[in-house]
């Protein structure tokens, strides 16, 4: 093979920014491709997918349309340069097709075609350009999380995120210093392995070899001293690597053949060639006992190949990876979909609100009061999973959303290695990617339980840790509002009004002095064992004394606490309306509307007999109240549900102007509800309950006299990097 003359510097970097940018273009068309699958699945887009092979082997219209953008702009700007591209590659080809003297620029337009075709966010854009076979320059764009992994020949592998600010970093993450490659790897390594899109379950066939060779991999053989791995599977084609290749290279990682050469042992570690299906690769390593990083990585390579880890059984598995724990760039690099352990944010944090909702957080008088759904209240983590959830709000056209912590702990468990912090900041990105793709605005995410008035200082501190951990996954869901109930404990904890505001005024200050500051949402639990009620709950705010803490107003938790009795024969606290009527006269009068920063809006259905403890709702050491609230909250007007609370009258005196009686506030409302129907297992109950919901909204509006009951409309949001189309349902107050 002739070798082609070598670039200038200049010239590489003039090509490497042009695949920066080139892949950030080619990503937007995939945002694009998923807001229209978004639509597909509530009737309003095309999101046909075809199969090439079976269900693993499949491409959308969307591949074929970046691999034309992407191909269109390269021979625009290079002419001269040859184009390898997933779709026009044909299948029929060599294994050398990818070993070309020119210039060549190698493309998967859509990494993870099936990720992308389940709006499960871990694709990607991967672009590599090559110089006499060999990986010069590599690209790969996550559009989802908005992060790009890049490399230079020569110039190190770097890691871009665009929000919340714009930051660049080299890889491997950790490289001062590296970690080192222990004598017993690849012992406790991960293995991700390619199993081929051949499913077919024949007596001999490639699939039945291949479970072999996982049991060889993972399982602890006799002889193999406790080596047992961890596999995941992925694809390695040379166009899914070619990109990758150039970035773990660059940031000092080892990639070479799975298979092994004549001698194993004492032959020299041979180069890849993008030809292969069969790839071996390590992560950068640093030296250690007695041997520097590229012999420690030598070292694993070694091992994989002498001892047959992925040979003595099926002498064809393509092996691409083996690392010790934990992984930095390995796997993301080779084939992002799999995994990425990138501190990416939502790209939504600096959203702006249509011009009508700009005024909305800070609840100054605006024309607009956008309403929102709290996720948690859709169906339960444990009956139903998070992607129909959020494409049945935003088939509802339900704006925003409220994030419950226990649909993130849920996403986050089923990822490996379980619900770690690591994996519970994983599962905000993908929370926020889906919403981002959905236009569903993240308001807030909670409940932060139970951290007020604890008397053990261990306790307070381990509740500070939490709160850490809370304010980078606040960060990556692109809120920042953070909801904190008061407390139900009943032990350990106090009720001094000093000790409270203490505890809070602390958690709002390490909110304050983030670099995107964070705001607390303070809200009375009817069952609450100290602040049950608005006014206790306004004073806690007024005695934090901090801007950046105020109030989250529940119309069930204020109804439910001064009018209600669950245990009472006619679910009523005695002169129930009186009292009430005069204590929504005086909060109209006492609270700040500026300290409000976003209302609930919830009714509950009248029990056919009083709560005791023979009830089917009574839970041992439970309040009352709390399994009331657990089993029977209903959406604002459905009556026909049971619903008899005096919400509405709540929802005036917190949003009538003053010369109504109100306290005028504007900003959002979200619709909360817990009730046992979401406990269903049938899979229309996502789409029910957003579609109770829009009734609801309906009917409110209707009842408080807002003009516009259901307004759906189409708006500009400014995004960095171009408008894009916001739904927006509101009331004009």
């Amino acid at each position: 093979m002739a070798s082609t003359p070598a670039l200038s510097d200049a010239a590489l970097q003039e090509i490497y920014a042009f695949a920066l940018d080139l892949g950030r273009r080619a990503g937007q068309i995939l945002l694009d491709g998923v807001e229209k699958r978004c639509g597909a699945e509530s009737g309003r887009g095309d999101g046909r997918v075809e199969e090439k092979m079976n269900a693993v082997d499949i491409v959308t219209q969307t591949d074929l349309d970046v691999e034309a953008f992407v191909k269109g702009e390269i021979l625009g700007r290079y002419p001269e340069h040859k184009f390898i591209g997933e779709e026009t590659y044909s299948a029929g080809a060599s294994k050398d097709y990818l070993v070309d003297s020119s210039p060549t620029w190698i493309v998967d337009p859509l990494d993870g075609t099936v990720n992308y075709t389940h709006l499960f966010p871990m694709f990607c854009v991967s672009i590599a350009f090559c110089l006499n076979g060999t990986p010069t320059i590599g690209v790969i764009y996550q559009p989802m999380l908005d992060t790009t992994y890049s490399a230079l020949g020569g110039h190190g592998a770097w890691q871009d995120d665009a929000h919340p600010a714009k930051k660049r970093r080299a890889l491997p993450y950790v490289n001062s210093p590296k970690q080192v490659l222990g004598k017993e790897a690849p012992k406790g390594c991960i293995f991700s392995c390619e199993w081929g899109k051949d499913r077919r379950d024949v007596e001999g066939g490639n699939m039945r070899r291949k479970i072999g060779s996982f049991m060889n991999m993972a399982a602890e053989l006799g002889g193999r001293g406790g080596k047992g791995g961890m596999v995941h599977g992925v694809r390695s084609l040379g166009r899914d690597v070619a990109a990758g290749i150039c970035i773990l290279r660059e940031a000092g990682g080892l990639i070479t053949s799975a298979n092994p050469p004549p001698h194993p042992a004492t032959d020299p570690v041979g180069e890849v060639r993008l030809g292969s299906r069969l790839y071996l690769a390590v992560r950068p390593a640093g030296g250690g006992e007695g041997e520097t990083g590229r012999e420690a990585q030598e070292r694993v390579v070694r091992e994989v190949q002498v001892e047959g880890w992925c040979g003595s059984i099926d002498p064809e598995i393509d092996l691409v990876s083996a690392s010790q724990y934990p992984v930095w760039i390995l796997i993301f690099t080779l084939n992002l979909q799999t995994r990425t352990l990138a501190s990416a944010t939502s790209r939504a944090k600096k959203t702006a609100l249509p011009a009508q909702h700009q005024t909305c957080p800070t609840n100054q008088p605006s024309a607009a009061c956008p309403w929102a759904y709290a996720l948690p209240f859709l169906p339960r983590a444990w009956a139903h999973a998070l992607q129909p959830k959020l494409a049945a709000a935003a088939a509802a056209h339900i704006p925003g959303l409220e994030i419950f912590f226990e649909d993130l702990l849920y996403l986050a468990a089923a990822l490996p290695g379980g619900a770690t912090p690591s994996n519970q900041l994983l599962a905000a990105q993908q929370i926020a990617a889906h919403c981002r793709a959905l236009h569903l605005h993240v308001i807030a995410i909670g409940p932060f339980n139970n951290c007020e008035g604890l008397l053990a200082p261990a306790a307070r501190a381990a509740k500070l840790r939490e709160l850490d951990r809370w304010f980078d996954i606040a960060d990556a869901l692109g809120t920042d509002i953070i909801q904190i109930p008061c407390t139900f404990l009943t032990e350990g904890v106090t009720g001094d009004l000093a000790a409270v505001s203490r505890d809070l005024r602390e958690i709002a200050d390490r909110g304050a002095r983030r670099k995107q500051p964070v705001r607390f949402a303070y809200e009375n639990l009817c069952w609450g064992t100290f602040n049950d009620t608005w006014a206790k709950a306004w004073d806690v705010v007024r005695a934090v004394d901090r801007a950046n803490f105020g109030l989250c107003l529940d119309t069930f938790n204020i109804a439910g606490r001064e009018f209600a009795d669950p245990c009472a024969p006619d679910g009523k606290l005695p002169n129930a309306e009186a009292a009430f009527e005069e204590s929504m006269a005086r909060m109209a009068r006492t609270i700040d509307p500026a300290k409000i920063f976003y209302i609930q809006v919830v009714d509950a259905e009248r029990l056919r007999e009083p709560m005791s403890e023979s009830h089917p709702f009574h839970v041992e050491g439970q309040r009352p109240r709390m399994s009331w609230s657990r089993n029977c909250r209903l959406f604002l007007c459905e009556p026909e549900r049971g619903g008899y609370l005096p919400v509405l009258a709540v929802l005036r005196a917190i949003c009538n102007g003053r010369e109504s009686g109100g306290l005028g506030y504007r900003g959002w409302i979200s619709m909360e509800l817990f009730n046992r129907s979401l406990l269903e297992e049938r899979e229309g109950v996502p789409r029910e309950h957003a579609e109770r919901a829009m009734r609801s909204w309906g009917r409110i509006c209707e009842a408080m006299g807002w003009e516009g009951a259901v307004v759906s409309q189409n708006v500009a949001v400014e995004r960095e990097g171009g408008p894009a189309e916001r739904v927006e349902v509101s009331a004009r107050l």
